[in-house]
């Protein structure tokens, strides 16, 4: 089995043995005193009862990505319509005035 000779730094294997029972007492204060929470789980069943969810909850988001979607489509078609009107009036200039 190992050993030091001479007791070579003692000090510090007496300080972490100490720690160890500091955080043992520390541990068992804190679980004295610890209470537990009562909890509340509110599940989807009380939710389809009535609970705190509105519609419009909902819906909002829904009708945010429709209305998104839609604006988009838009920009991009008027964007393609301007490169479109600019193409046909450089055809149809004419070449020498």
């Amino acid at each position: 089995m190992p050993h030091m000779r001479l007791h070579y730094e003692a000090e510090v294997i007496n300080y972490w043995k100490s720690l160890i029972e500091y955080d043992e007492q520390i541990t068992e204060t804190k679980k004295a005193i610890a209470q537990p929470r009562d909890a509340t789980i509110s599940t989807v069943a009380d939710m389809a009862n009535g609970g705190d969810v509105s519609i419009i909850y909902i819906l909002l988001p829904i009708f945010a990505v429709i209305f998104t979607v839609l604006l988009v489509r838009c920009l991009v078609y008027w964007r393609i319509a301007e490169d479109r009107s600019i193409g046909d009036r450089n055809e149809k200039m004419p070449l020498i005035s």
